[in-house]
């Protein structure tokens, strides 16, 4: 439960960096993964969900076991930031939108549902009013 919320809490600090509509400029999106915080994050989250799975499955992972996935996970994040700008551009856009991502993820149907849950999710969230220092 607590690699769940761990990773919530990622994901809605991730979330704070897209505008009302759900969009996010083409260097947020290049500066996303490969900021110190960021990979602490993640390494962090993937400790939490591998702990979790030792427990259930009675399995142990190593140290570098865990910053491979680590390391992994950062890749294909990096990958998917430029498969969903290459989507955004050729659709001569200058930003990635909900659409980019779920065609990114078009060959995965889980994976494409729970995007559309948290779609429903972000939606009903009350905007937040973005300050002039966060619009910079």
């Amino acid at each position: 439960m607590q690699c769940l919320l761990c990773l919530r809490t990622t994901m809605s600090s991730l979330h704070d960096s897209f505008d009302e509509q759900g969009q996010v400029d083409d260097d947020s999106v290049a500066t996303l993964t490969t900021t110190p915080r960021v990979e602490a994050a993640v390494h962090y989250t993937v400790h939490d969900i591998l702990k979790t799975i030792a427990k259930s499955q009675h399995v142990s992972f190593s140290k570098s076991t865990i910053a491979t996935i680590t390391k992994l996970t950062i890749d294909q994040a990096g990958i998917l930031a430029e498969d969903v700008q290459a989507f955004a551009k050729h659709a001569k856009r200058a930003t990635v939108q909900e659409a980019d991502v779920k065609l990114a993820a078009r060959r995965r149907s889980s994976l494409v549902a729970r995007l559309d849950v948290m779609a429903q999710d972000n939606k009903a969230r009350p905007a937040k009013k973005r300050s002039k220092s966060d619009k910079a």
